[in-house]
């Protein structure tokens, strides 16, 4: 399909320059030259184009239904034989022999050694100091407190209240006049000359404005001059007394009261205290220390080994045969048959419509020139054969 394609398109091309070579010749109202130059003069002879209608083939996408073979998948139910070995429990009798430790008792004489305490008393001489209290006189001279009363100069700060003079600031706001330069409009009304556009109105004098011809002769003019009143400004600064408040700060004489303490000499009685020297006697007690040599009798404990017998009784594990018989259950595998269903996809073949894209080759009717000499164009064989 590709192929047809191509040549109709090289159909097409071929037809498009034979056409565009016969417009470059211009009617063959020139000459032909072939290589720049003409060997031989040739009688250019006029022609016009002339145009014939051809059919042609113009490739043309087209959709189409069609029938196609398609593979389609079904699922279906099988059934199918298979071997399974399943555990199945056995219960069985054993008979079995183990050995177990039975304790015996058992009594043996057995002989051991202890330390028997014997106590003894021992005579020792022993030297030992014993106090002794004796009575001693000694005089002695102590300072025994004396009190009597005195009267001293004592200095002591009494508090007394004194008024005192004092200045503090104090801020008034006093009334001030103080010369200011303001700017002040002297002006006044005036009468002012406008010229004002009438257009085509005669101008009322009485009411200083266009309006209606009504009878007058004249024509009316396009500019007339009116009389208004402006405001004429004159701008004066002049020099004014203004009253504002400032404030003031001034010095305020006033009195307030603190305590002062002042020293102040004072008589009081005062009690003192003094030591006189006085000769006492004192009778002491004296513990003092004699050495004397004392007998004493002492208990002495000694240990001494003894050889005793006592019988002992003890447990031995000895070892004892027995059987017994026991209920064993063990797994077994036995092979069985099951059915199973299982489920396959089954391809089956159906037919169905598609839309499929096709290139055809569609008729058209195009106009091309007529098979003159003069539509192959300049520098052609034919032209150079026959002449154009």
């Amino acid at each position: 399909m590709m192929r047809h394609m191509m040549s109709l398109t090289a159909v097409v091309t071929v037809l498009t320059i034979a056409g565009q070579a016969y417009a470059r010749c211009g009617g063959c109202a020139d000459p032909c030259v072939y290589g720049g130059t003409c060997g031989t003069a040739v009688v250019a002879v006029p022609c016009e184009p002339q145009y014939v209608e051809k059919t042609v083939l113009v490739p043309t996408w087209v959709t189409e239904t069609r029938k196609v073979m398609v593979t389609e998948y079904e699922r279906e139910t099988r059934e199918r034989t298979v071997t399974v070995h399943k555990v199945v429990p056995e219960t069985r009798e054993v008979t079995r022999e183990y050995t177990v430790m039975v304790p015996t008792t058992h009594t043996k004489t057995v002989t051991y050694t202890v330390c028997v305490p014997v106590t003894t008393e021992v005579t020792k001489d022993v030297t030992v100091r014993v106090p002794v209290v004796k009575e001693v006189t000694k005089d002695v001279t102590v300072k025994v407190p004396v009190t009597r009363q005195e009267e001293r100069q004592v200095q002591v700060m009494v508090p007394q209240q004194e008024v005192r003079q004092g200045v503090r600031k104090v801020c008034k706001v006093v009334p001030v006049t103080e010369k200011r330069v303001v700017t002040r409009d002297r002006g006044h009304w005036g009468e002012q000359l406008v010229e004002v556009p009438c257009g085509n109105h005669c101008y009322n004098r009485r009411h200083g404005k266009c309006g209606g011809c009504g009878g007058c002769n004249d024509a009316c003019p396009s500019v007339v001059q009116v009389l208004r009143k402006c405001w004429v400004p004159n701008i004066v600064q002049e020099e004014v007394e203004v009253t504002c408040h400032k404030r003031v700060v001034e010095d305020q004489p006033y009195e307030y009261t603190v305590t002062v303490c002042k020293p102040e000499t004072q008589t009081r009685t005062v009690t003192v205290c003094d030591y006189e020297e006085q000769t006492k006697t004192l009778t002491q007690k004296i513990c003092t220390y004699e050495v004397q040599v004392q007998t004493r009798t002492y208990k002495v404990c000694e240990l001494q080994k003894q050889e005793r017998t006592k019988d002992v009784t003890y447990v031995v594990c000895e070892p004892e045969k027995r059987t017994k018989t026991e209920t064993v259950t063990y797994c077994k595998t036995v092979p069985v048959e099951e059915t199973r269903t299982y489920t396959v996809c089954v391809p089956r073949q159906v037919e169905k419509e598609v839309q499929v894209k096709v290139c055809k080759l569609v008729e058209k009717k195009v106009l091309v020139p007529a098979g003159g000499n003069c539509g192959y164009g300049c520098g052609h064989r034919a032209c150079r054969r026959r002449g154009c």
